[in-house]
């Protein structure tokens, strides 16, 4: 069956869909190819609920699921229950506390990263929805594929920044030492409500409906020009300045309080760095050495308030690398997936 799969694919189009749920927003990134040849590509943002998969992003998927036989979904593994050890010997791992049963390791050249079993499928029953995931990715992996080719001679504190969880990964040119996956959280949260409030702030201003709001009937109104050459801004503040004020001012809101929801988040990070450098400089089981600096891998766009209170906190160079992650996971599936191919 499989050897049947393979020589129909070249008839095909592949789709390599990747999905990043943080908690309310949704990244679904795809990418359509055929014969190596990329015949669509684009990112899509969604507003979530409950850190959950929206119910749009998984139409979404489904859509590409029915349109191509051979469709690919993946993710990010989520879960406190995985971790990374600098040992790839079953014995070696024991010392750690980590039980070789109960996990599923993927061994690399002197290191491992590992997850526990039901802890799959806890994951994968998050994208039920989207009629299943077929990628599941370590988080430390995923680092380690971005920053290999960059490696230094000494020790680098690497950081995947989420909004809601942060990846901790120690390495040098030679070794990985020290990885930590942990979910943060904010005294800042915003209730539902508000929030749903602040994300539905849109211009009163309809373009599309602006003749309703003039007054003037369609005709009349093509007179005027084309819309698109009309500054919205101006022309909103000329027609209805209260209702332009007032969504001013609620842009503003939303941005101060994304701004101590920031700082708030960096303030969680920050602890949970230094609780992790003092427990890798302490603990003999750890090979520890001088960190040389800090690696941010920006998912969503730190705010500079935020950046300096982490460089503050921690009194180490931190350098700032955004990624795009669901385009990060598509590509680390195209890897894994030609790998497949070679192996049938």
């Amino acid at each position: 069956m499989l050897g049947f799969s393979r020589l129909l694919r070249p008839f095909f189009s592949t789709a390599f869909i990747g999905i990043d749920v943080d908690g309310r927003n949704c990244s679904v990134y795809v990418l359509v190819h055929k014969n190596g040849k990329i015949k669509e590509e684009f990112c899509k943002e969604f507003k979530c609920v409950n850190n959950e998969l929206p119910i749009e992003a998984a139409k979404l998927i489904r859509t590409y699921r029915n349109k191509y036989p051979f469709t690919y979904l993946g993710a990010l593994s989520k879960t406190y229950n995985q971790g990374l050890v600098s040992t790839k010997n079953p014995k070696q791992i024991a010392k750690f506390g980590i039980s070789v049963n109960d996990n599923k390791f993927i061994k690399l050249d002197n290191w491992s990263c590992y997850i526990q079993k039901r802890a799959i499928d806890e994951n994968r029953v998050r994208y039920l929805k989207a009629l299943g995931l077929d990628y599941l990715f370590s988080p430390f992996l995923l680092i380690y594929s971005l920053v290999s080719a960059n490696l230094r001679k000494r020790n680098c504190l690497y950081v995947l920044q989420q909004q809601n969880t942060v990846s901790l990964f120690i390495a040098d040119k030679n070794n990985v030492l020290f990885g930590g996956y942990f979910f943060l959280s904010s005294d800042l949260d915003i209730d539902n409500e508000t929030q749903d409030d602040l994300q539905e702030i849109h211009s009163v201003f309809d373009m599309a409906n602006i003749e309703d709001i003039i007054g003037l009937p369609s005709q009349e109104f093509e007179e005027i020009g084309e819309l698109e050459d009309i500054d919205k801004d101006v022309l909103a503040e000329e027609l209805l300045p209260q209702e332009f004020q007032e969504q001013k001012e609620q842009e503003a809101k939303q941005s101060h309080l994304q701004e101590l929801k920031d700082l708030a988040r960096a303030n969680n990070t920050s602890d949970i760095i230094i609780n992790c450098i003092n427990e890798f400089y302490s603990n003999e089981i750890y090979k520890s050495d001088f960190l040389e600096k800090v690696i941010l891998l920006d998912c969503y766009g730190i705010s500079q308030p935020a950046l300096q209170h982490l460089r503050s906190s921690l009194l180490l160079d931190i350098e700032i690398k955004p990624i795009e992650l669901s385009k990060t996971i598509v590509k680390l599936m195209r890897r894994e997936n030609k790998m497949g191919m070679r192996a049938k």
